[in-house]
């Protein structure tokens, strides 16, 4: 499922996008959520609430709408920015921003379509893979082969199904934010292990047990959580 946002305070435009990115999604098979604002703090504030967009589509005609971009921005790492403006005056300073692309009003309806699908394929790549930057280069890793992750301070440790052990500079809880939106699901079991679920074999009291044999701690205060998304994982499993 893709998340998608559209913030503008035209009512007619935001009609079309809408029914563009609908009709877009349905000819390419793409599964789509839309979520329309008329306001950017109604946007910025669903987001600080907890909300995951993919990709948002936002109005940019003032230095409100700088603001509001900034604020997204530094909630949000990961989302894709498409600015759509009738000001090209705008532009540099979006790039401080980290926008994904920048479309004048009114919209090309073709050129709207191309820029929809790029996101698509950026955030289908996220999707499988996790990226993280050491020694200034930047390096991917499938996520299927991640079994999990673990954090000694300010190192964050990859271990892997090869036995690989790669580490970089990081905060767990941005990369499980980074996460939730894969196509796989990873668990939280402690402070300082996020686990693939995919790898764990069962649950125990004050752990879970991996394919390979490995233990991996489950804190006191996480255990419901954790025995209950366990227990979802294996009624999924059997089709309940």
């Amino acid at each position: 499922m893709m998340r998608i946002a559209v913030c503008d305070d035209e009512i007619i435009l935001t009609s079309e996008m809408e029914s563009l990115l609908l009709k877009i999604a349905k000819e390419n098979d793409v599964s789509v959520d839309i979520d329309v604002y008329f306001d950017g703090n109604k946007l910025t504030d669903s987001i600080y609430s907890g909300e995951k967009v993919d990709l948002i589509y936002l109005n940019i005609e003032d230095e409100n709408d700088i603001d509001t971009a900034r604020e997204i921005r530094a909630m949000d790492k990961h989302a894709l920015i498409i600015c759509v403006s009738s000001k090209d005056k705008y532009i540099r300073r979006l790039f401080e921003i980290d926008t994904f692309r920048f479309m004048d009003k009114p919209v090309d309806k073709e050129l709207f379509e191309r820029y929809f699908l790029d996101a698509y394929l950026k955030i289908h790549e996220r999707a499988v893979c996790f990226t993280y930057r050491f020694n200034k280069e930047v390096h991917n890793i499938s996520l299927e082969n991640i079994i999990y992750f673990e954090s000694q301070g300010r190192k964050i440790f990859i271990h892997t199904r090869e036995g690989r052990r790669d580490y970089f500079f990081g905060k767990m809880n941005e990369i499980e934010q980074e996460l939730k939106g894969s196509q796989f699901q990873f668990l939280r079991t402690h402070q300082s292990f996020l686990v693939n679920t995919m790898y764990i074999k069962s649950l125990l009291k004050a752990c879970v047990r991996i394919r390979d044999g490995r233990k991996i701690p489950v804190s006191e205060d996480r255990r419901r959580f954790v025995k209950e998304r366990y227990c979802e994982l294996i009624e999924r499993e059997r089709g309940f």
